[in-house]
C-alpha cells in the first residue's frame, strides 16, 4: 500500500528531474529524490512512466542517422523536456499561489460583508423598536388630545350655562323693577284717592261714610294686594339670592374647569415637545441607517467587483491551464519524436 503524499505525478517529476541530470532515474534514485515512499509504489509509477517517455529499444524503429546527430538530438531532447518542466513548475507554483491569495482575498471580504449585514440588521431592530415606541406616544398624545377637546366641549358648554343663567337673573332683576313701580305707582295713587276723599268728606257726609265703608273694604283689599306684592316681592329677592349663590359656585366650577384646562395644556405641550424629541431620534436613526446602507452597498459593490475579478482570474486560470495543456502536448509529442528517433538509433546500433 502506498505511502501517503507519493502519487504518480510525484514519482513522474522525480524522473524527469534525474533524468535531467544525465543519470538514468532507477527506484532508489527517485525513492531518494522523494525522500519517501515504498519501492513497490515507486516501482509501479516508475514503470508506467518509463512506457511513456523511455520506450524499449526493441520497440523503436531502425534508422539509419549517424550517431552524432542522434546523440545531439538526445541531448537535445533532454535539455527541452528539463526547460519545459522547469517552467511548468514554475509557473504551477506561482498560480496556486495566486489563487491562494484570492481565495483569502475573497473570504476576508465576505467575513466583512457578513459583518456589515449584520451591523444592518441590528440597526433595523433598533429602528423598529423606536418606531413603536413612538407610535405608543402618539397614540397616548392623541388620546390626551382627545380627552383635552372633550374637557374643552365641557367647558364650553358650562360658559353657555352660565350666560343663560345671567340672562335669567337679568330678566328677574328687570320683572323686580317693573313690580316695585308698579308698586310705588299704587301708593301714589292710594295717597292721591284719600286726599280726594277727605276733600269731597266736608260737603258729603253721607256719601262719605259709604264711601268710607267701600274705601275700607277696598283698603282691605289693596292690604291684601300688596302683602301679595310684598311676598311675591320677598319671593323674588330669595330667588335672585339662590341663583346669585348658584352663580358664584358656578363660577368657583369654571375657575376650577379653566385651572384644568390649564394643567391638560401643560401635559400637551410636554407631550408636543416630548414628541419632537423622539421625532429628532428617529431622524438621527434613519440618517445613521441610511449610511449603514450606504456601506452596505458600498461594500456590495466592492464584492460585485471583487467577484468579477475572481471570475476574470479563473478565466485566466483557465487560458492558462490551456497553454499548459497544449505545453504537456508538445511535450508529449517531442516525447514521442524523441522515441522514434532513439528507436532509429538502437536500429542502427543494432546494424
Amino acid at each position: 500500500m502506498a505511502r501517503p503524499g507519493v502519487s504518480y505525478l510525484d514519482v513522474a517529476q522525480a524522473a524527469n528531474a534525474i533524468q535531467a541530470a544525465n543519470e538514468y532515474p532507477s527506484i532508489d534514485r527517485v525513492r531518494q529524490k522523494l525522500g519517501t515512499g515504498s519501492s513497490t509504489t515507486i516501482a509501479a509509477h516508475l514503470k508506467k512512466w518509463k512506457a511513456e517517455y523511455m520506450p524499449s529499444a526493441i520497440d523503436a524503429p531502425k534508422t539509419t542517422l549517424p550517431m552524432p546527430l542522434l546523440t545531439q538530438l538526445q541531448s537535445f531532447w533532454d535539455e527541452l523536456r528539463q526547460s519545459a518542466q522547469q517552467e511548468f513548475e514554475t509557473q504551477a507554483t506561482a498560480y496556486k499561489k495566486e489563487i491562494t491569495t484570492l481565495k483569502e482575498t475573497l473570504s476576508s471580504k465576505t467575513a466583512a460583508l457578513e459583518d456589515a449585514e449584520k451591523a444592518s440588521e441590528q440597526a433595523a431592530q433598533v429602528i423598529e423598536a423606536q418606531t413603536k415606541s413612538l407610535d405608543e406616544m402618539r397614540q397616548s398624545l392623541e388620546q390626551k388630545e382627545q380627552e383635552l377637546s372633550s374637557q374643552s366641549t365641557k367647558l364650553i358648554n358650562q360658559e353657555t350655562e352660565i350666560h343663560s343663567k345671567s340672562d335669567t337673573i337679568a330678566a328677574l332683576q328687570e320683572q323686580l323693577k317693573n313690580v316695585t313701580s308698579c308698586l310705588e305707582h299704587f301708593h301714589e295713587a292710594a295717597r292721591k284717592q284719600r286726599d280726594d276723599d277727605a276733600l269731597k268728606h266736608a260737603s258729603q257726609v253721607n256719601r262719605l261714610e259709604q264711601t268710607i265703608q267701600d274705601l275700607k273694604q277696598r283698603k282691605e283689599t289693596d292690604r291684601e294686594k300688596i302683602q301679595q306684592l310684598l311676598t311675591n316681592d320677598d319671593l323674588s329677592k330669595f330667588r335672585l339670592e339662590k341663583l346669585e349663590q348658584e352663580t358664584s359656585q358656578t363660577k368657583s366650577q369654571l375657575m376650577a374647569k379653566v385651572e384644568e384646562a390649564a394643567t391638560f395644556k401643560a401635559k400637551l405641550e410636554e407631550s408636543i415637545q416630548l414628541n419632537k424629541t423622539l421625532e429628532a431620534q428617529i431622524e438621527k436613526i434613519s440618517r445613521s441607517y441610511s449610511d449603514i446602507q450606504k456601506q452596505q452597498n458600498e461594500l456590495g459593490i466592492e464584492f460585485s467587483d471583487l467577484k468579477r475579478d475572481n471570475q476574470q482570474v479563473v478565466d485566466e486560470l483557465g487560458l492558462k491551464k490551456e497553454e499548459i495543456e497544449k505545453l504537456a502536448e508538445n511535450r508529449d509529442q517531442l516525447a514521442r519524436e524523441i522515441g522514434i528517433l532513439s528507436r532509429q538509433l538502437d536500429e542502427f546500433h543494432s546494424k
